[in-house]
């Protein structure tokens, strides 16, 4: 898990999962800082964590799937992220970053 600092000077730790600790509700991933799932409906936790592993997108054999690619990029192309790390500006409305974007700043490379 990495630590990045916000706008605010505080450490957001995130697992190598842009679903984890997000709700999604109408097409926007809502940061809860906690250990949502927001592939799941409502709010559940991460499927990963209550087996015990560590969230991780790349070895997610609960959603990163080949049936579900198709999904999953539409998914990101229809959607916007609000995680707090990124509000840099600190805006009161903030507009978000593309869900793609997201997928970038926590994995460190595109969806493939």
């Amino acid at each position: 898990m990495e630590g990045k600092e916000t706008a605010v000077g505080v450490t957001v730790k995130r697992n190598k999962c842009p679903f984890y600790g997000m709700f999604l509700v109408q097409q926007m991933f809502v940061d809860q800082k906690g250990n949502a799932c927001a592939l799941l409906l409502g709010y559940s936790p991460c499927p990963m964590e209550t087996s015990g592993e560590t969230p991780c997108w790349d070895s997610c054999n609960h959603f990163n799937r080949e049936n579900n690619k198709k999904d999953i990029a539409r998914l990101f192309d229809t959607s916007t992220a609000f995680p707090d790390e990124l509000n840099t500006e600190n805006h009161n409305p903030w507009e978000g970053v593309t869900a793609r974007e997201w997928f970038r700043y926590v994995m460190g490379r595109d969806l493939k």
